[in-house]
């Protein structure tokens, strides 16, 4: 059974007009991608954070209410903290380059 999808002579015509998702300058972007040990770190935080998230909904069904909200906020913190983690870098765009911290981005500086 022929795969037409798996052939590398597919021949392509000037009139094909390819939509990437990089064609637009005026959108934000990582010029490189984050490094494993950021994702690797990730991954652990957010496994911790569901455990913490399971403990929350059995503290939560023994009863206990503040508990399971103040677990409920630990994981939500954790929660939030990873994502900052992993969105920390620098961007660029045709407006210029921005550098994200973990606590607030800096301001953009355009093109000179």
């Amino acid at each position: 059974m022929p795969l037409p999808f798996l052939t590398a002579d597919r021949a392509f015509d000037a009139n094909d007009q390819v939509a990437l998702p990089f064609d637009d300058h005026d959108q934000w972007r990582r010029p490189y991608r984050p490094g494993s040990w950021r994702v690797g770190a990730a991954a652990l935080s957010l496994l911790l954070a569901s455990f913490v998230l399971l403990a929350a909904v059995i503290i939560a069904a023994a009863g206990s209410v503040g508990g399971a909200s103040a677990t409920f906020g630990v994981a939500g913190l954790v929660i939030v903290a990873t994502l900052r983690m992993l969105r920390m870098g620098t961007w660029v765009s045709r407006a210029g380059v921005r550098r994200v911290g973990f606590s607030r981005p800096s301001p953009c500086r355009g093109p000179r």
